[in-house]
């Protein structure tokens, strides 16, 4: 029997460095990806009996799962170095052609944490951002215990 886990996070992008010449002139030399996550997707890849899923924080935006059910496609959901609003806000609001329409779409949020309520599993790695939030605050409420963070 296999573990279904869905990882999350530990990519970034550099952009950089950045010319400018004048108000008119601007270049851009280098676009760099990375995957911080690498060496710990391939000790998972050689485990037989973990069945890994990988996303950005760029794929989950627009693929994380919606809702719980689809959530339990997976045993464990790990975290790492992805904000909230990755995860909370969907493509679609920001699509000019939607603009002054209501959009109304599951709340991501809620749905991770009824999946950990239910049972799933639920591993939450990373940096400041991970844990405090833009603000310097941040609340982890999960099955009925509530930790504040404050940077």
């Amino acid at each position: 029997m296999s573990i279904k886990v869905l990882y999350v996070g530990d990519s970034v992008t550099l952009i950089g460095p950045i010319f400018i010449a004048s108000p008119f002139i601007m270049e851009i030399k280098e676009f760099n990806v990375s995957i911080v996550a690498k060496p710990l997707i391939d000790v998972f890849q050689k485990n037989p009996e973990i069945n890994l899923r990988y996303m950005t924080s760029w794929d989950a935006y627009s693929q994380f799962p919606k809702t719980k059910e689809e959530l339990k496609n997976y045993d464990v959901l790990i975290l790492s170095d992805v904000d909230a609003d990755t995860i909370y806000f969907y493509p679609e609001f920001y699509m000019p052609s939607e603009w002054g329409k209501t959009i109304a779409m599951p709340n991501r949020l809620k749905s991770i944490k009824d999946f950990v309520n239910d049972g799933g599993g639920l591993i939450m790695a990373g940096s400041w951002f991970t844990f405090s939030g833009k603000y310097g605050i941040g609340e982890i409420r999960i099955m009925g215990y509530s930790l504040l963070l404050k940077h």
